[in-house]
């Protein structure tokens, strides 16, 4: 007679543990799954392409643009993307040459660049302007019957998409209706795209507790205060690009730390939930006393916390995006 292995109430015991552990942790990491394509991490460098993140129909462009501040030794790091792709935390990787970036500040901004790294001039100043033939002002958003363009200088530059055009600033309904005859009087410039600037003869307007908002124009690398009149005379105000005071001084900050022990590779986190509300595309970075040539590579990982309300609204923007038209 063969003896049959019986076992103890204790070992059936472990065994039931193990399996509810094993079936917990596969649940776990079922719902990671979900939450990892309902609220995908959006990751920008600057020189790899960035992700795609799942059922996002309308893929972001990212840049990364450092130019040393002479006075400030400082270096800004821009990545743009459209506004429905914001987050709550943003994880910076920076690897650098054989300089250490250890305990250096970082800090986070969200506005438009043109806005932010331009110089304001708040000493009003006559336009000057040559009157010019050119059927529409520089800025300006006009319209053939299948393209939106944005007016710079004498170029027309085509608008890439829809995204670019709102999360610019602009207005659909403020768009001007341009002729070919109009647009014959320009040339062809380069795609308008979400990493481009705002481009020369831009005006922003700002709002204060007046009944009439500021209004500064893009000329160069400054801010030039203009009045009412002159925006009025120039430009419809529903063309003008509503921006806050606030947006380029309120900030969120981090201290970087190395992460690996073999490569000069560091990294922080940055808690961006304050700044989502702020108007602009750009997510801009200064790092502190770091000169261009001592980066490597600028990594950004931008994520949302598993929250109902931002498990909601993914849903409802995944669900907007392959709903027939």
């Amino acid at each position: 007679m063969t003896p049959q292995n019986t076992l103890t109430k204790r070992e059936r015991t472990l065994i039931i543990i193990a399996r509810t552990a094993l079936y917990i942790c596969a649940t776990l990491l079922f719902v990671q799954f979900i939450l990892t394509l309902i609220l995908p991490t959006l990751t920008f460098s600057h020189n790899v392409r960035n992700t795609d993140p799942a059922f996002d129909l309308s893929s972001p462009t990212s840049t990364f643009a450092q130019t040393a501040d002479k006075e400030k030794d400082s270096l800004y790091t821009t990545f743009s993307a459209s506004t429905e792709r914001s987050g709550d935390t943003i994880a910076l990787t920076i690897t650098a040459h054989d300089t250490n970036l250890e305990d250096r500040i970082v800090q986070a901004y969200k506005t438009y660049q043109s806005w932010h790294t331009n110089t304001i001039r708040e000493t009003q100043e006559p336009t000057n302007q040559v009157a010019s033939t050119a059927p529409f002002r520089a800025g300006t958003i006009v319209r053939s019957d299948t393209e939106y363009f944005i007016v710079d200088d004498q170029t027309l530059r085509p608008i890439d998409r829809p995204e670019t055009l709102i999360a610019s600033g602009y207005d659909f309904n403020a768009v001007e209706t341009s002729t070919s005859e109009q647009r014959s009087l320009y040339s062809k410039g380069k795609i308008f795209t979400m990493r481009s600037v705002h481009p020369d003869g831009t005006i922003f307007s700002v709002s204060t507790s007046a009944d009439h908002p500021k209004y500064y124009e893009k000329v160069g690398g400054e801010l030039i205060k203009r009045t009412r009149e002159e925006v009025a005379r120039e430009k419809a105000p529903d063309q003008t690009i509503a921006v806050s005071r606030n947006d380029r001084t309120t900030s969120r900050s981090c201290i970087l730390r190395k992460k690996s022990f073999t490569r000069a590779t560091y990294s922080c986190e940055i808690d961006i939930r304050d700044l989502t509300h702020h108007t602009g595309k750009d997510y801009i970075f200064v790092i502190g006393s770091t000169q261009p040539s001592e980066i490597v590579s600028i990594t950004a990982r931008i994520t949302q916390s598993p929250t109902k309300q931002n498990i909601q609204r993914q849903i409802g923007l995944i669900l907007s995006k392959i709903k027939p038209q």
